[in-house]
């Protein structure tokens, strides 16, 4: 298990902002620092193990993080690469009609919003964004918004700005028997919790490293379920290692017709980052050592008190049932006065801000410590 050692984190700072871009543990710090000096003496890299084996070694320890397979998964510099990927999709499969609806949950990450936002202002199909419920019940909103004309279902496990669950299992069940296509940016739940993409059946699932899954900024996932319609198209990018028979490099000055098998086709040019790869087996390795199932449930100990507290405090937030065990949004009622995060972080505390939510996302580097002097500056607001 993971603890406040793992991480360089002075004694005096509260870093719980996780959800924006999490601490490296020690040993993915390592990875990275040992990978940048491999590229000092090129002449000594193995270079068939890092365009290939070690870029499908990435792929394993994420498929096994997700349950899914090696040759579901490409590799990718960010989440939007990932969503912008789907779109391609979209548009070379003509999946899309002026008329047709494109939903997702109101105020939804930019990484999902933009992208499909100009999708349907180029096809002429509405982008329907459900509001946000009274009750906080995100799961049956999206259900009654989703109808006949509903095209593509965008979703999160859990709402960005402050961490209401969203049950995508059953709202993915119920797109896919409406011949919906369903695009999943897992970036705020994948190495917190436990996700697991053929229960869930969507098309694509996105998870860039720099968030839950403690790994290195610029890297991440896409999962393509192999039963989509929509697997076997065109990629962003017609990279060359991406091709079948690629390993032979005598053989790149001919034209290589056909891609490797799965998702491989969808990989990013470049793939074999000699700095980040490592850094992100390193980060999964570490996640699966603990198991998500671990760190959900440690930090849900925590971010339970911390709500328990709050709530007295007469803070507003997510009712218990539809809170995620790793992140807590808390809501003044009468509104933050403008500094908030200027006088938390004079305190050592840093935390995030997305709206009028204020996010509170630790991992297994919190302590009781941390949660008192929290509360203390916190008292100060109301």
């Amino acid at each position: 298990m993971l603890s406040r050692a793992d991480f360089s984190i002075p004694d005096d700072i509260v870093y719980w902002n996780f959800a924006g871009m999490s601490a490296l543990p020690q040993r993915v710090l390592m990875a990275g620092r040992e990978a940048v000096e491999r590229k000092a003496q090129p002449w000594t890299l193995p270079i068939d193990y890092h365009f290939f084996a070690e870029t499908d070694l990435a792929r394993a320890e994420f498929a096994g993080l997700i349950g899914a397979q090696l040759e579901d998964i490409a590799l990718h510099p960010s989440a939007t690469y990932g969503v912008e990927t789907s779109v391609r999709n979209l548009l070379t499969q003509n999946w899309l009609q002026s008329g047709d609806e494109i939903l997702m949950p109101d105020e939804e990450f930019p990484a999902l919003r933009y992208p499909l936002a100009r999708l349907a202002k180029q096809i002429g199909a509405r982008l329907v964004r459900v509001p946000r419920p009274r009750d906080q019940n995100w799961t049956r909103a999206i259900h009654e918004a989703i109808n006949s004309r509903t095209r593509v279902v965008a979703l999160t496990p859990c709402h960005w700005t402050d961490g209401a669950r969203i049950d995508v299992g059953s709202l993915a069940h119920e797109a896919r028997q409406r011949d919906a296509i369903v695009i999943v940016d897992a970036c705020q739940s994948a190495g917190a919790v436990p996700l697991n993409a053929r229960e869930w059946q969507a098309d694509f699932i996105v998870a860039p490293t720099y968030k839950w899954l403690l790994g290195p900024y610029s890297f991440s996932f896409m999962y393509v379920d192999p039963n989509s319609p929509l697997k076997a198209t065109e990629p962003l990018e017609e990279y060359w290692a991406s091709r079948e028979g690629a390993q032979d490099f005598a053989a790149l000055v001919r034209d290589l017709d056909n891609y490797q098998a799965g998702a491989r086709r969808f990989d990013v040019g470049e793939r074999a980052n000699l700095q980040l790869l490592p850094m992100a087996i390193e980060a999964l390795r570490v996640i699966r050592e603990i198991k998500p199932e671990r760190i959900a449930d440690e930090l849900s100990t925590w971010t339970e008190l911390l709500a328990h507290q709050l709530g007295k405090m007469g803070f507003q937030l997510p009712p218990p049932e539809q809170r995620s065990p790793h992140m807590l949004g808390i809501r003044q009622p009468q509104g933050w006065r403008p500094g908030l995060l200027e006088r938390l972080e004079a305190q050592g505390i840093y935390v995030s801000q997305r709206g009028e939510v204020l996010r509170l996302s630790p991992h297994l580097n919190i302590s009781a410590s941390d949660v008192e002097k929290l509360l203390r500056a916190l008292s100060e607001e109301i």
